[in-house]
């Protein structure tokens, strides 16, 4: 069926002026702080936030078995004799915990993204919904988000290793730019996935329309959309760049280092998964919906 009738069609300026696209995708961002007066809708990034810093406290207070046979798991050849051992538990544990946090964003972290969904409509529209009515429906919407995030996670971890295996025969500039190449393209893949959970919690659209959906909305409005993904990444920059040193400045500082740096990191993706999260709902709403007393329709499935 006919999908969604976009109001006052923005394609000739917001498909070709980076200033029009830049000030929707402010105006989505400046709304998403707005809406923080409610404090709901930030509270299921929070919870998963505090998640994270319980993992990492449970990492560095578990130096004796069975944990480190746990963590070992996922340390590519370190025993677990090794990580019950200070400092290098310390040292490590940027890397193990990483590829935990793989599973957790493809498994966990899409329930909490999508109750802030749920939460960012209703108070975009001025509506009411329980933080519990939000994770009712994501359980109910589980396996459509979860194969999603698997989609959408999976493309972005292949394609930053696969160029950091290509840039393994390369040193300086050219290395720094096949690594470069791997995060660009894994940036344009969330452009691709932006509006997915948005058409699964705000829309029910089935599991083979949400792909398509959200690959055209971010096609049809690219500045704003890349954006929107393209600026709380910026924000995480110096985070990133610091955690890619820890190591050397926890060795020559104090191991501890690695703490700070770890939740400094959480912190800025916590800031970042909101911005970006909230962002692409409300735009998608104000695209797509009653915006400003005029009226839009939306074509059923």
């Amino acid at each position: 069926m006919a999908g969604p009738t976009i109001l006052n069609d923005p394609d000739s300026e917001e498909r070709f002026s980076f200033s029009a696209g830049f000030r929707s995708a402010s105006r989505a961002f400046f709304t998403s702080v707005t809406l923080l007066q409610d404090f709901r809708v930030i509270l299921p990034v929070l919870l998963y936030l505090l998640l994270q810093l319980l993992l990492v406290a449970a990492y560095v207070n578990s130096r004796v078995e069975p944990w480190t046979t746990f963590w070992a798991v996922f340390a590519r050849g370190i025993s677990s004799e090794a990580l019950g051992h200070f400092p290098g538990h310390l040292i490590l544990m940027q890397p193990i915990l990483g590829r935990v946090e793989i599973f957790l964003d493809a498994f966990i972290h899409i329930i909490f993204q999508s109750v802030t969904v749920s939460l960012i409509a209703a108070a975009f529209r001025k509506k009411s919904i329980s933080i519990g009515a939000g994770f009712r429906l994501a359980g109910s919407r589980y396996f459509r988000l979860v194969g999603i995030s698997v989609i959408s996670s999976g493309a972005v971890f292949a394609l930053v290793n696969i160029a950091r295996h290509l840039s393994t025969g390369f040193d300086g500039l050219t290395r720094i730019a096949i690594n470069g190449s791997g995060v660009v393209a894994a940036l344009l893949i969330q452009v691709l996935f932006l509006y997915a959970i948005t058409l699964i919690i705000y829309k029910d659209r089935p599991f083979w329309k949400v792909i398509p959906g959200s690959v055209r909305f971010a096609l049809r409005f690219p500045i704003p959309s890349l954006l929107i993904v393209l600026i709380p990444f910026i924000v995480t920059l110096p985070t990133t760049f610091l955690s890619l040193k820890a190591e050397m400045i926890a060795l020559q500082l104090a191991p501890d280092f690695m703490i700070h740096s770890m939740i400094a990191t959480l912190v800025m993706e916590f800031i970042a998964t909101y911005l970006i999260t909230a962002g692409a709902v409300i735009f998608y709403i104000h695209r797509t919906t009653e915006v400003h007393g005029s009226s839009s329709t939306e074509g059923k499935r």
